[in-house]
């Protein structure tokens, strides 16, 4: 079997600073924000797409056919002005449309041609009055959440916190009961790290088929640890496995992970 060597708890998992626990509740409120925020803005791409009621849709079409032709208008005047002293205008003239910078002067469809295509078209969902009343109503609730996010996100240890909860979760996975976040015995730890354990939805990642078995901790010995290999599981989620110091100021569940020597 290959030996093994103590990696501090200090270096793992950023334990030394998260094992009080005492963020779970403001990183159960960032988690709930980010994935309200989430639906809030999934709502406002939702409205953005809405059809537009054909009144309104037709109010754009209007106003956009005016600026259009009023564009085309003004640009032909000011090409005739341009040669009005010439002796054919009309050539210089020709010259100027075939020039592609000047495919604003295509005519475009006019407003009846557009009407009888529009009338065809099915009604639309929302009008414009209520898109913006919408809009206006979820641009608020999610400038007041990002508010509130910052600021929670703003405390170091729910930032160490979502990397530490996914690692947990990870190990979970892939061992068959409850364990600590360095694959200890639930039953081994702190009472404050089994109502993590819950609270953080970990309990949610177990299963009884994961591959490995939990580390007995200190208080089972070195035979009991036989036992769990011989049972043809391992007792740890790393090759050799998780291992706990024997130290005797060590509080159960305070455990060193056995990295490869």
């Amino acid at each position: 079997m290959r030996r093994s060597r103590w990696v501090p708890l200090s270096r793992i998992l950023n334990y030394d600073s998260l094992s009080g626990y005492k963020w779970v509740p403001d990183f159960h409120s960032s988690t709930k924000l980010e994935r309200d925020l989430k639906d809030l803005r999934r709502e406002k791409d939702r409205v953005s797409t809405l059809l537009l009621v054909k009144k309104d849709y037709w109010k754009r079409i209007v106003a956009a056919h005016e600026h259009v032709e009023s564009r085309r208008y003004q640009g032909l005047v000011a090409i005739l002005n341009e040669y009005r002293q010439s002796h054919d205008p009309l050539q210089f003239f020709q010259q100027r449309i075939r020039d592609p910078v000047n495919h604003w002067m295509d005519p475009i469809p006019s407003l009846d041609e557009f009407k009888k295509v529009f009338d065809a078209l099915p009604e639309g969902e929302i009008s414009e009055a209520d898109r913006e009343k919408q809009l206006a109503a979820l641009d608020k609730k999610i400038t007041g959440l990002d508010s509130k996010l910052q600021k929670l996100r703003s405390n170091e240890k729910v930032k160490l916190a979502k990397r530490f909860v996914q690692d947990w979760r990870q190990i979970q996975r892939q061992i068959s009961s409850a364990c600590s976040p360095f694959g200890v015995s639930l039953d081994q730890c702190s009472r404050r790290e089994r109502s993590a354990w819950k609270d953080l939805g970990i309990d949610k990642y177990l299963s009884e088929t994961a591959p490995y078995l939990a580390h007995p901790g200190p208080q089972k010995g070195s035979q009991e640890l036989q036992k769990t290999k011989s049972m043809g599981k391992k007792s740890s989620i790393l090759s050799e496995g998780i291992r706990l110091s024997k130290a005797k100021n060590e509080k159960p569940g305070q455990a060193y992970i056995a990295a490869n020597g």
